[in-house]
């Protein structure tokens, strides 16, 4: 920049010089004449060219100095702060949009340090809880094993406790493959075919396939709404029913209700929700459901069963499809869950 300026300058004064000695040979040559004109300048070729010399000193020193005047305030001004500096008031907008810029770009910076730290503390607490969650199996599956493998069992309680280690056993196999039905959802790696979903016999399948249990925790599973389409991944879609179900189904009340539903939303969105009659979320809970293996009664969750995965790979689910998901529940009046596609 301090080059062109500096040139640009230079040629300006140098510019200056050589007009004004131009015209000042035409003045002379309208006074004096050609002839007298001719002699002057057979004279004063000498001078002419050390007037020359010094009009291109000049030139070159001025642009230097008025270049170096210019820029010295540019120069001084600090990028990252630079409201602390006087400038030119011609560059006052300038200076503002450059404060503006480092205020939305410090903003950012943070947001993501806070996400950062965020993410590495849910990786953390992730990799505390899959430890528990598999140790407690293993150390259930491992002291039942010992207790026959030594002989110190009863002929009697040995199925009892072989039906122990298999129960234990599932629900390790059931565990593992939510958390990498999680992982390959998170990390986009599944293989997908996006085609058209009618939502509503999609329901229908799900309930169906989860009868048994609803039938075992004494529920009944009502699916209503209208017909609806949505551009999906079947098999993602039909995970997030699934689990949504069956949470409703696990923390009901005896003789409870779960109602699925499918419809539309006041923007035009297609939903999904499910209500149930269940115990309910406290408010303080509520923002924390969608955490892995979060539970909100710990104590039913042990008598229920489950991973704590279930509503993690409903939310991942969702911002697959670019879905959002919302929450709405009462303490002893139940939960509904809203998926809007």
């Amino acid at each position: 920049m301090k080059r062109r300026l500096f040139l640009t300058i230079f040629l300006s004064v140098l510019a200056a010089f050589l007009i004004g000695m131009l015209v000042t040979g035409v003045v002379f040559y309208r006074i004096a004449g050609q002839e007298e004109i001719g002699r002057v300048v057979l004279g004063t070729l000498f001078p002419s060219a050390c007037v020359l010399t010094i009009a291109f000193i000049l030139s070159f020193v001025l642009a230097n100095r008025i270049s170096e005047n210019i820029l010295k305030p540019i120069n001084r001004l600090d990028v990252s702060c630079p409201l602390e500096r006087d400038t030119y008031p011609e560059l006052a907008p300038l200076v503002q949009k450059i404060n503006e810029q480092n205020k939305e770009l410090y903003g950012k910076m943070t947001e993501i340090k806070e996400e950062h730290e965020k993410q590495d503390r849910m990786r953390r607490d992730f990799t505390a809880n899959v430890s528990h969650e598999l140790k407690t199996p293993l150390t259930s599956i491992s002291g039942y094993a010992e207790i026959i493998r030594d002989g110190i069992a009863r002929e009697e309680d040995v199925p009892r406790f072989a039906g122990k280690i298999y129960d234990e056993a599932n629900r390790l196999v059931v565990l593992v493959g939510d958390i990498l039905r999680l992982s390959r959802i998170e990390d986009r790696e599944i293989e997908v075919v996006w085609e058209d979903i009618e939502l509503r016999e999609l329901c229908r399948a799900t309930a169906e396939m989860l009868s048994e249990p609803a039938a075992k925790h004494n529920v009944t599973i009502t699916v209503e709404g209208e017909e609806k389409h949505i551009n999906g991944v079947e098999q993602i879609v039909g995970e997030i029913i699934y689990n949504l179900i069956d949470n409703a189904i696990k923390y009901n009340r005896d003789g409870g209700s779960v109602t699925v539903r499918t419809g539309e939303d006041g923007n035009g969105r297609v939903t999904l929700s499910v209500s149930d009659t269940g115990i309910g979320i406290p408010k303080a809970d509520l923002p924390r459901i969608f955490e892995r293996f979060y539970r909100v009664d710990k104590s039913h969750s042990k008598e229920v069963g489950g991973t704590g995965l279930g509503l993690s790979i409903v939310k991942h689910g969702a911002s697959f499809h670019g879905a959002s998901v919302d929450v709405k529940s009462e303490v002893g009046s139940g939960t509904t869950v809203t998926v809007h596609f």
